[in-house]
This record gives structure tokens, sequence and C-alpha cells, in this order.
């Protein structure tokens, strides 16, 4: 029985870690965002990103740091993070040790972030969706 429970324990760690790899691989690469989903004292919005004069990109490299660039009226800015991927997760960290955690779909060169950290959404709780294209 003490057999079983050990091969049982360690096949579910390695269950876990390849989701995480996998995760990571597919995370791998610069990624445009498009648009984003919101609400505003209640009232839902889908905004396209270039429609504004807003560019954001991410850029995240296999050994878990990256890049987080915007562009906003001409005004270009880039912060360093950290981040972590699981299978339905992206945790990043910015240079100030600030997390932002991330629900997180990939589907072929398409990815969905929805961010509900309080200091992020509306004051009505909604969440903010981003979604990417892989370049």
């Amino acid at each position: 029985m003490k057999k079983f429970l050990f091969i049982a324990a360690v096949l579910a760690a390695f269950t876990f870690t390849s989701c995480e790899k996998e995760a990571s691989k597919a995370i791998v690469g610069t990624w445009n965002t498009v648009s984003m989903e919101t609400s505003y004292q209640g009232v839902n919005m889908n905004v396209n990103l270039a429609e504004i004069g807003l560019s954001m990109i991410f850029s995240f490299d296999k050994n878990g740091t990256g890049t987080i660039s915007t562009t906003n009226n001409g005004q270009i800015s880039s912060e360093p993070i950290t981040y972590i991927a699981t299978e339905s997760t992206l945790m990043m960290t910015d240079m100030y040790g600030e997390v932002i955690s991330a629900g997180m779909t990939i589907s072929g060169k398409n990815m969905t972030l929805t961010l509900t950290s309080s200091d992020i959404v509306d004051e009505d709780g909604g969440p903010v969706i981003l979604h990417l294209v892989k370049m």
C-alpha cells in the first residue's frame, strides 16, 4: 500500500510539473494586446486598443522573465517582469514587487487574460479582460 501511495504521489507531481512546463512553453514569445473588455460604473465596454492610440505588448522569455511595453499617445514605457504560468493562471511580478494574477487561456496564437485584482478593476468589481495575439 505504501508503494502505491508513493507512486501515486510521484505521478501527481509529474502531472502538475508537466502542465506548468507546457503553459510556460506556450506563453514564450511576444504578444500584442488587441482589445480589452471591462466595465465602468456598470457599463460594459469592449475597446480596440489601436483605435484609441494605445499599445500594450507582453514579451515572455523562457527563463521566467519578460517585459510589458506600453505606448500611449506616443509616450513609450517598458517595465521588466518575472512570471509564472500554469495551465490556467499567469502570475506576473513587476520591478516593485507588485504581483498581478490573471486567469489565462491560450488557444493557438490567441491568449485571454482575466484580471480581477482589486487595484485593477472598476469599483463595481468587474474584471478586466485582455485579448492578445502572438506576434
